[in-house]
């Protein structure tokens, strides 16, 4: 077969090494002239046409940071080349059973605890998409893989089918790239679309558009939350997964509501895949975490500083206002994507003293908060000493070393690529201006 890989990236270079080692011909079509991963293709002698056209290709995988109606895609399907991604290329090539998660928020750290379970109970398992690394280059001959699944991947996943697919909830996001709440959803659906006898469906229970989703499918459904009829349910801080307790709350080694609802999730998709309540135990408890989330940096002068820059959207910020010590300085900005704050509005207004606007859209956001609560913006050109500031003034706010409390919360409701390489390096830069200051204020008490 001859594939076109559109767009490399990590992604789009491991979907072509994948393709290549399969025995198939591979080309590639990048619009930059240079960078590790084009160095890489050349190197394998992928050839690269001038116009993506203008190769013969039988299949098109498109990198899921290309939108899926780029002319180049489209011209490419009005010639007969069906375009998918890398993890329909997975399914399609590579015959492993796979565990797709998806949701508007918590999905890494769903997908990366339900991995850990797997291999603390003795299950071999491969976790990639969304989440680092590729699925494309864990994909191997008889090792399960769980897919952490975005909406830009499952866009183009029209025949997917997870033996276990969840939903973890659905929000609000990446409208300026789908354009609208219903093209976002049927994105997300397409993770569960196509699942039938013999599949497993795991949903939050208190979603109604998801009730609609299971009614409409012939996969088994389970439901996690906290009424006793779910499958899944939290009731009086213990795990309970099909009427067995298999874990305290006070056992799990991370922080946060919102995590415990991510612990029981991950649970019942194990437990969906095949695990007895048993065997859940030991990877719930010793669960450490993945960096960039909801995170506790410390405690200056009385203040709570908690880390989440991973939360860049509505509901993701939601869950991190609702897990903080009153009052609360909120921190966000970054990259607009495009998502309406008008559902925190009641939050934020019963949670936060101080909005802080840092990055591109900090400006505006702070202008627009500003309508509910105090706002102030740090405009500085480096991410660095933006969020230094940003720190020192929500500090300075709630009265660290005086009669300080509350909570500094670095939420960014936006995407990091204006000022940093992405979430994780402003989480590390966070980071380490909380522990500056803190050696700071060590050196003067």
């Amino acid at each position: 077969m001859r594939v076109l890989v559109y767009g490399l990236g990590r992604s789009g270079l491991a979907a072509g090494l994948l393709a290549a080692s399969q025995g198939n011909r591979v080309a590639f079509f990048d619009q930059r002239d240079e960078g590790e991963d084009i160095d890489r293709a050349l190197a394998e002698g992928w050839e690269r046409p001038p116009e993506p056209t203008r190769w013969a290709a039988d299949l098109c995988i498109a990198a899921p940071g290309v939108p899926i109606n780029h002319p180049d895609l489209v011209a490419l399907r009005g010639t007969g080349v069906e375009t998918i991604g890398e993890v329909e290329w997975v399914y399609r090539s590579v015959r492993v059973p796979i565990i797709g998660i998806t949701g508007t928020a918590g999905k890494s750290t769903v997908t990366a605890w339900t991995t850990h379970i797997l291999r603390q109970a003795g299950h071999p398992a491969g976790a990639g998409g969304n989440i680092d690394p590729p699925l494309c280059s864990v994909a191997s001959a008889g090792t399960p893989l769980i897919a952490e699944l975005s909406s830009f991947q499952l866009e183009r996943c029209p025949t997917l089918r997870p033996k276990v697919a969840a939903v973890l909830n659905l929000g609000e996001d990446h409208l300026d790239r789908h354009g609208s709440l219903e093209a976002y959803q049927a994105a997300k659906r397409n993770a569960v679309a196509n699942q039938g006898a013999g599949d497993t469906m795991v949903i939050a229970a208190s979603d109604q558009t998801l009730a609609e989703w299971a009614y409409d499918s012939g996969a088994r459904v389970l439901h996690f939350g906290t009424d006793r009829s779910c499958d899944g349910k939290l009731i009086g801080g213990r795990l309970v997964i099909a009427d067995r307790e298999v874990c305290n709350q006070d056992e799990l080694s991370v922080a946060g509501e919102h995590n415990r609802t991510n612990a029981l999730a991950a649970a019942l998709i194990a437990y969906a895949y095949g695990l007895p309540p048993a065997a859940l135990e030991e990877g719930l408890r010793t669960f450490a975490g993945l960096p960039g989330r909801f995170r506790r940096e410390g405690v200056i002068g009385g203040v709570e500083i908690i880390s989440d820059s991973y939360a860049t959207r509505p509901l993701s910020v939601r869950v991190a206002l609702e897990s903080c010590r009153k009052p609360v300085v909120w921190i966000g900005g970054g990259k607009d994507k495009g998502a309406s704050f008008n559902d925190l509005a009641g939050l934020v207004r019963e949670r936060v003293t101080l909005f802080i606007g840092v990055g591109a859209s900090g400006r505006d956001l702070a202008d627009s908060i500003g309508r509910w609560v105090c706002s102030t913006a740090c405009t500085e050109a480096s991410g660095r000493e933006a969020l230094r500031c940003a720190l020192a003034t929500g500090l300075e706010h709630l009265g660290a070393g005086g009669e300080g409390s509350g909570t500094v919360l670095l939420a960014p409701m936006a995407a990091s690529f204006d000022q940093f390489r992405d979430y994780r390096h402003r989480a590390e830069i966070f980071a380490t201006l909380v522990r500056e200051e803190e050696e700071r204020w060590t050196a003067t008490c």
